[in-house]
């Protein structure tokens, strides 16, 4: 199984996403491949410095190897969950896929949309970062089965 987060630029939320969904993996004693995506990444970037601090202060997770990667038809074709951060990202990347099928797979990250804390406070990340957890138990337990 492999598992794709998609957000804008892939330093913030799909790589908090990414650690998170991995840790949860690995306590559930589950397997998947997990990665993340930026619609427009440039490639290499870290992640940023709240996401990196904020993962690590709040559930003890390590994300300061993550680089940046833009998101590429391979990777929504190679995955079978894809997870779009928001209701905007879903839409775009949907418009450049016309095959039903690997259209089905595009979801939405939460009800709601997971808000950019990009050049944000340390606090917004944290903030953001929980809502990413809530997210990714939810994932966990209702698609997945976990």
């Amino acid at each position: 199984m492999k598992i794709l987060f998609v957000c804008t630029g892939n330093t913030c939320r799909s790589p908090m996403a990414e650690g998170i969904m991995k840790n949860v993996l690995r306590e559930k004693g589950a397997e998947a491949e997990v990665i993340s995506r930026g619609i427009y990444a440039s490639e290499g970037n870290p992640a940023s410095e709240y996401a990196v601090s904020s993962l690590k202060n709040l559930y003890g997770i390590d994300i300061s190897g993550h680089r940046s990667a833009k998101l590429t038809f391979y990777d929504i074709e190679s995955s079978d969950f894809v997870y779009a951060m928001t209701e905007s990202h879903k839409n775009i990347i949907q418009m450049t896929i016309d095959d039903d099928e690997q259209s089905k797979k595009i979801k939405t990250f939460s009800y709601e949309d997971i808000i950019d804390p990009y050049m944000g406070s340390k606090k917004e990340y944290e903030l953001c970062a929980e809502e990413i957890y809530k997210g990714i138990i939810r994932i966990a337990e209702e698609e997945l089965g976990l």
